[in-house]
């Protein structure tokens, strides 16, 4: 039957769709091919290794669609490679977003990708698949390792072509029960980046920036989401302190919308004192039969106003989408296939077209 779902899921995992790769997905902003209001932060260290390089982005991406907590809440990921082992149908995340289903995963012998079109690069996993390496055709080198016991493999080591590299460290945070990223290093020793969990609910960043001069970015979190992000002003720039109401923040606020519920992103409130505020259609898109739910929940409005005043409208869009016919090839895909792209390998003689 249309419409059904199986239970027992969340709704968010097992999707997979190559729509996903566009990079469409920026802060704060709504991708008009998946419906998904999506935020992520971007903060960029020195080039290690005596300018040598490389250098490392921190990026935080929130995606509802999965649920993993790498510390700073869940559905916020730390973007970094990920190769995910402990499954019959492997998944593999590069950093900057692209996802490709795993075939033929065996330690020494290259991995096969079904639905990859460029063959930009080649993975080869370590013994037990405890550990792999990415080779890119830019000359870049990924190391891939797994914490005892899991079953997720991370980029612990990045080497650019002339062999100067970074190492990243990730440990058990036991204020959380999580395995987390804590430093990123070059091979001088210099340390670019370092993350402490001091409690359940704040998160320390520090990118060094050169010299002694550091940046320093706190995030708070409220139970399992992440709350606010801030930048304090530097203290020694200030003749007084600076009150906590006047340092550079962000908040972001969640609902729960679709059954079974996804924990979306509603609102963020910038530093400028501008606030976005989104709205879902909670039956927006259809899924094929047996899907892990009937309907993705997608962005009905968005509208920006003065956080001091929302009387002040700054902007306002609203989106509609054919419920009928979107990127997951309802319609048209007979049973849902978990973990596959259930649009990328239909033929039709006129094609399948959707928009938005």
């Amino acid at each position: 039957m249309e419409g059904t779902q199986r239970n027992g899921r969340d709704g968010g995992g097992d999707m997979y769709s190559t729509a996903f790769n566009f990079l469409s997905h920026i802060s704060a902003q709504v991708d008009p091919r998946t419906g998904s209001y999506g935020a992520s932060v971007e903060l960029a260290t020195g080039e290690g290794n005596c300018l040598r390089g490389p250098g490392f982005v921190f990026r935080l991406v929130f995606n509802a669609l999965r649920t993993r907590d790498d510390g700073f809440g869940e559905g916020w990921e730390v973007d970094v490679t990920r190769l995910e082992v402990g499954t019959s149908e492997p998944m593999l995340s590069l950093s900057g977003g692209e996802m490709h289903r795993v075939e033929r995963l065996s330690e020494g012998y290259p991995a096969f990708f079904p639905d990859r079109k460029l063959d930009s690069f080649s993975l080869i996993p370590g013994p037990g698949l405890l550990t792999a390496t990415i080779e890119h055709v830019t000359g870049m080198v990924e190391g891939l390792a797994a914490p005892a016991g899991a079953d997720v493999l991370r980029t612990v080591r990045i080497v650019q072509p002339n062999g100067d590299g970074l190492t990243l460290t990730w440990e058990s945070v036991t204020t959380r029960g999580l395995t987390c990223l804590t430093s990123v290093v070059d091979d001088d020793g210099v340390e670019l980046l370092r993350i402490a969990y001091p409690d359940l609910n704040r998160i320390q960043l520090t990118i060094a920036q050169g010299g002694d001069e550091a940046l320093e970015v706190n995030f708070t979190r409220d139970g399992a989401q992440l709350r606010d992000i801030a930048i304090p002003t530097l203290s020694r720039l200030n003749a007084a302190a600076v009150a906590a109401e006047d340092e550079s923040r962000w908040t972001f606020d969640y609902d729960n919308v679709g059954s079974p519920p996804l924990r979306l992103l509603a609102a963020v409130t910038t530093p400028n004192g501008i606030r976005e505020v989104v709205t879902y259609a909670a039956q927006g898109l259809r899924l094929p039969p047996n899907g892990p739910r009937a309907y993705m929940p997608v962005v009905a409005s968005r509208t920006r106003y003065l956080a001091a005043d929302p009387s002040v409208r700054l902007a306002a869009f609203t989106y509609r989408f054919n419920d009928n016919r979107n990127y997951f090839g309802y319609g048209e895909v007979g049973d849902w296939k978990d973990r596959h792209d259930q649009l990328l390998h239909l033929v039709r003689p006129d094609g399948y077209d959707y928009a938005s």
